[in-house]
């Protein structure tokens, strides 16, 4: 163009190499992802995925989301030029959920780890483009969810504090998440927790400082391990107890020994002065 102002400022040059599709491509493997093909996302079994959709994103938007979250894949689909993006859940994910713009929409999905191929035998199939989070890692995926629940996992064994005391523990009969438990343990203002695994059955342990007055039965939870000693954040892990190899210890990143004692001071305050309210309005009932 040469009829705007300053034109003669400018020389234009051209990308012989430039291919719109093959530009979204590079910028979608840039954001950690690659096309597998058209159809929805298959796992190893030929399993489809859980899916949560959003509108008005780019292929590399959602390539972003996808791999930000430590997810499997994503998939686009396109209805008569309106695109939609899927990220994809594993089977039991228990973050597939509605957040931000995304609705968990999505619940028949059967598959478990990475995606692996694609699925062109379900309605719709047409509309759908599968693609696959190169980074992906299952085992790495959990790990990245408990790291945003606030828990760093220390490594094999029973958690120990700097003397290399144990900790209190209480467990619970329902089944719970690596991050679901550090979900517990971080919102309950804890050192720490350990996931218990016996015969492929996992326990969350959250872990108690000795003399911790918190440390009685509450919602599900059960306190059934008061032979610790331990005080203060976790440090290290213990391999020469009894069933040690069953467990793998986490600490709460957040965890300060002082503003832990504080928040349950101001818990203990805040209880009574809803326990003597409640009295006070029974009384005027």
């Amino acid at each position: 163009r040469n009829d705007i102002t300053n034109h003669q400022d400018y020389t234009c040059y051209k990308n012989l190499q430039y291919n719109s599709v093959l530009s979204a491509e590079i910028k979608t493997l840039k954001a950690g992802s690659l096309k597998i093909g058209d159809g929805f996302c298959a796992d190893s079994t030929g399993s489809s995925y859980d899916g949560a959709t959003a509108g008005g994103l780019t292929v590399e938007e959602c390539a972003t989301e996808a791999v930000n979250r430590g997810l499997p894949g994503f998939e686009m689909r396109d209805q008569n030029g309106a695109s939609t993006c899927v990220l994809l859940f594993v089977n039991g994910d228990p973050d597939f959920v509605d957040f931000g713009a995304f609705k968990a929409t999505r619940s028949q999905g059967f598959a478990t780890g990475g995606v692996q191929s694609t699925r062109n035998d379900i309605t719709n199939h047409q509309d759908y483009t599968c693609y696959k989070n190169l980074q992906y890692n299952s085992v790495l995926s959990a790990e990245i969810k408990t790291l945003k629940a606030g828990s760093l996992k220390i490594g094999d064994g029973f958690c120990a504090d700097s003397t290399g005391s144990i900790y209190d523990g209480a467990t619970t009969s329902q089944t719970l998440t690596v991050a679901e438990c550090a979900t517990e343990a971080v919102s309950r203002g804890l050192p720490g927790f350990e996931m218990r695994d016996q015969s492929g059955a996992p326990t969350c342990v959250l872990l108690f400082e000795d003399g911790d007055k918190d440390f009685v039965d509450f919602s599900h939870f059960k306190a059934t391990r008061d032979q610790g000693h331990a005080t203060g954040g976790v440090h290290s892990t213990r391999n020469d107890i009894t069933n040690h190899q069953e467990y793998t210890c986490y600490k709460n990143m957040q965890y300060n020994t002082a503003l832990s004692a504080e928040n349950k001071a101001l818990k203990a305050t805040l209880d009574s002065v809803l326990s003597r309210l409640d009295a006070l309005d029974g009384g005027s009932a």
